[in-house]
């Protein structure tokens, strides 16, 4: 069983994940977002992501510089799990944590 710092909530919204391609160009795509925590979210999307990967996260609270930690195959989607760019990129890891503490009441650790 995994262990978890933070609770998660169910939540919805639609994500939009961008990161750079191999040939310089951006590659782009969209999930749907299925849950949150104090240090990240669930995307559930069509294609696979690299774990370790950096991405820029879009959702309808802004965007976010994020790192893909888990991807797997479920069903007929992939989900990804994320965590919000670390303390040392302070305006995002700041702006999420009051968002996440406003919406649901939970202190970031």
């Amino acid at each position: 069983a995994e262990r978890r710092r933070n609770g998660r909530y169910t939540a919805a919204g639609s994500a939009t994940l961008r990161w750079p391609g191999f040939d310089g160009g951006e590659c782009a795509t969209r999930g749907r977002v299925r849950d949150v925590s104090a240090r990240g979210l669930a995307v559930r999307m069509h294609e696979p992501l690299e774990v370790g990967q950096s991405v820029r996260v879009r959702l309808d609270q802004g965007d976010y510089e994020a790192l893909i930690r888990r991807c797997r195959h479920d069903g007929t989607s992939f989900l990804a799990g994320l965590e919000i760019a670390r303390p040392a990129e302070q305006g995002h890891r700041e702006r999420w944590s009051w968002i996440f503490c406003r919406q649901f009441g939970e202190e970031v650790l």
